[in-house]
């Protein structure tokens, strides 16, 4: 499976997702968040897939 990068995935980027998976690609998703957030970002992560 091939794999698409997305950075800092706010708002549209969710959208991004959605199409990496319905075309059978592998999204790659990196946060560049601050100590600290690391939980807020594996939920919003969690709701998107």
């Amino acid at each position: 499976m091939r794999n698409i990068v997305v950075v800092e995935c706010i708002s549209t980027g969710t959208n991004y997702i959605q199409d990496i998976v319905a075309r059978n690609y592998n999204p790659v998703v990196l946060e560049m968040a601050e100590s600290g957030d690391n939980e807020e970002a594996l939920r919003v992560l969690a709701e998107i897939i």
